[in-house]
C-alpha cells in the first residue's frame, strides 16, 4: 500500500474548512469547503502506480460567507452545506450540461450540482457542524447561536431546537442505531439526548484524573476534573459515532495537561464513564480496550 498526500489548494489559497467523501459504485467523490465561500466537488481515483489522484468536477456557489461544513447524505442523493451565513443548503446532482465555450480545463464543470432546498427558520448565526441520520431523513446542525437543531429533510423545517448549551455548539452527531443524539459545546460539556424523546439523558464534563501528570498506566483519583478544552478560539469540536454505533469519539479533550480524544462506549455514556475513555500506555485492562496492546490516542 502506498501512502500519498493529496494537496488541494484550489480555494483561492484560502483555508479549507471541511471535507467529506462519498463512495458510489462507479465513483468516489470528495467535497471540500473553504473560506472563499465556495464548495468544490472532486473525483478521487488511483493511478496505475497506486497513487491517489483528484480531478475537478464542479464548483458550487451560493453561500455569502465562509463554508464551514459539507456533508454527503448516506444515500448519496444530497450534499448539505452551511457556514458563516447561517444558511443550510441542500444540493442535488442535476443533468449534465454542455461545456462552456472558451472555458479552461480547470473551469469546465464536469458535473452540474443544483440548489435543491434551503432549510427554513433555523440558526441566527454561524453554523459549525452538520450530521445526517443513517436514513438520510433527518439532519442535525450546530451553531454559535448556542443551539443545535434536528431537521426534517422532507419538510425543510426544524423538528427540535436544543437550547441547553451555555455557549457555542461546535459539534453534533446522530447515533446510527437511532437511540442517541449528541452535542458538544465550548461550555466544555458533552450532552446526550434520546433520539425519540429528545430529553437530555447525560451531561459529561468531568471525569476522574490520575494523580500523576504523566503515567504509563494512570490510576484515577477521586477528584473529577474538566475533560474538554476551554475557549471559543477552538472553532470545531466535531464528535462522531462510529459507523456501527458502538463508540462515540469526542475531540478537544484534555487529560493531565495533554490534548487528547475521548472514546465512549455506547453502553456507558453517562458522566461516570471513566472506564470507557481512552487511556495511555500498554496492557491497559481497565480502559476501553481490555486486550493487551498499545492504546492509540488521537490528538484533536
Amino acid at each position: 500500500m502506498i501512502i500519498d498526500t493529496l494537496e488541494i489548494s484550489w480555494h483561492d489559497k484560502k483555508p479549507v474548512l471541511s471535507l467529506d467523501f462519498h463512495r458510489c459504485p462507479n465513483i468516489i467523490r470528495l467535497a471540500t469547503a473553504g473560506a472563499d465561500n465556495e464548495i468544490r466537488i472532486w473525483r478521487v481515483t488511483d493511478s496505475e502506480q497506486g497513487r491517489s489522484q483528484v480531478e475537478f468536477l464542479s464548483s458550487l456557489s451560493r453561500h455569502s460567507g465562509a463554508v464551514n461544513v459539507v456533508r454527503f447524505s448516506p444515500s448519496g442523493e444530497y450534499l448539505a452545506s452551511s457556514g458563516d451565513d447561517a444558511s443550510i443548503i441542500l444540493w442535488k446532482l442535476g443533468e449534465a450540461r454542455a461545456p462552456q465555450f472558451g472555458a479552461s480545463q480547470e473551469e469546465e464543470q464536469k458535473e452540474h450540482w443544483v440548489h435543491h432546498k434551503m432549510m427554513r427558520r433555523g440558526h441566527r448565526d454561524d453554523v459549525y457542524d452538520l450530521c445526517w441520520s443513517h436514513s438520510s431523513a433527518t439532519m442535525m446542525s450546530a451553531s454559535i447561536d448556542n443551539t443545535a437543531i434536528l431537521w426534517d429533510i422532507a419538510k425543510g423545517e426544524p423538528i427540535k431546537v436544543f437550547t441547553d448549551a451555555q455557549n457555542y455548539v461546535q459539534g453534533v452527531s446522530i447515533d446510527p442505531l437511532d437511540d442517541f443524539l449528541a452535542t458538544i459545546s465550548s461550555d466544555r460539556c458533552l450532552r446526550i439526548y434520546g433520539a425519540k424523546s429528545y430529553k437530555r439523558m447525560y451531561d459529561v464534563s468531568k471525569l476522574p484524573q490520575s494523580s500523576s501528570s504523566v503515567s504509563a498506566s494512570p490510576q484515577p483519583s477521586n477528584k473529577p476534573a474538566k475533560i474538554f478544552a476551554e475557549g471559543t478560539n477552538i472553532f470545531f469540536r466535531r464528535l462522531r459515532f462510529s459507523p456501527d454505533g458502538s463508540l462515540l469519539v469526542v475531540p478537544c479533550g484534555r487529560y493531565e495537561g495533554l490534548n487528547t480524544t475521548y472514546v465512549f462506549a455506547r453502553n456507558n455514556l453517562s458522566s461516570d464513564a471513566t472506564a470507557n475513555t481512552i487511556r495511555y500506555g500498554k496492557d491497559n485492562t481497565d480502559g476501553l480496550f481490555s486486550t493487551a496492546g498499545e492504546v492509540m490516542v488521537g490528538l484533536s
